[in-house]
């Protein structure tokens, strides 16, 4: 197994840039989607009526993600005018919001149409299309990533479909919330846990399973389900599983790294 360890002092601020060094651009969409997510959250909790619904308030933390992969991006050679589109895009997202209010079938188009192109702007440009073919760790978070941007493309198409009157909804809400917000928090976890809470980890194959895992639950509920309602409740089981079998999966490899290796029997000693 691989451990992944949390940078050492000289080193943090290069491996860490990314992550807190971001542009005033950068820097105003997260403020704007953290504000959003907030706003819109804590309304729905307290039970006050909006006229969107919780997929739209899950769009702060889509934002959020979507932000941090843009910085993730100056790894590579951007194309001319890719950033600007990318900003284009958010915008739209936050239009959408607005529209929503007023004209709730040209919202929810919109809606749809700025996450579908969301999701082809992370396909494109994201460094994950490159580290697929990496090993370890790198291939592990490519995996997440990539396969997050399908489910925001398909929910994109499902949040489309149901703005016009089609059965999809369900399938909007948890292709976004499940598809893509927690396959980046999979993606990221080994990564930003070391970082941040310095936590270190023993990275192996058994975080591939969990992954799996919600995949599956995903496809059985939205695909199954939608001719058996009784695979909705299968798939939702499955997912519930997968995301304890995730948390497990992070403690277990922390303690595979505290009590395998020299540095954390060092520490126990």
């Amino acid at each position: 197994m691989t451990s992944v360890a949390a940078p050492r002092p000289r080193a943090a601020a290069w491996r860490a840039g990314p992550l807190v060094r971001v542009g005033r651009g950068v820097a105003a969409l997260l403020v704007a989607s953290l504000l959003l997510s907030g706003m819109a959250g804590g309304l729905l909790r307290a039970g006050v009526a909006l006229p969107i619904g919780p997929s739209e308030a899950l769009v702060g933390q889509a934002m959020t993600i979507a932000a941090e992969r843009l910085e993730m991006t100056r790894l590579l050679r951007r194309r001319r005018g890719a950033q600007l589109l990318f900003f284009v895009i958010l915008a739209a997202l936050l239009l959408a919001i607005g529209v929503s209010a007023v004209a709730p079938s040209a919202g929810g188009l919109l809606y749809g149409a700025a996450l579908l192109l969301l999701a082809i702007w992370l396909g494109v440009f994201d460094i994950a299309r490159l580290t697929l073919h990496a090993h370890g760790l790198s291939r592990y978070m490519a995996v997440c990533l990539l396969g997050g941007y399908a489910w925001l493309a398909l929910a994109g198409l499902a949040w489309a479909a149901t703005a016009v009157g089609w059965p999809a909804r369900d399938a909007a809400l948890h292709a976004l919330g499940l598809g893509f917000i927690f396959s980046m928090i999979m993606g990221h976890a080994p990564v930003i846990l070391p970082a941040i809470a310095r936590l270190k980890l023993s990275f192996g194959w058994p975080f591939y399973l969990p992954l799996a895992l919600l995949h599956l639950g995903l496809l059985l509920r939205l695909a199954m389900g939608a001719l058996e309602p009784s695979w909705r409740s299968i798939g939702a089981a499955l997912n519930v599983v997968a995301i304890v079998w995730f948390a497990l999966t992070v403690v277990a490899a922390a303690l595979h790294w505290r009590f395998t290796t020299k540095e954390g029997l060092r520490r126990c000693a």
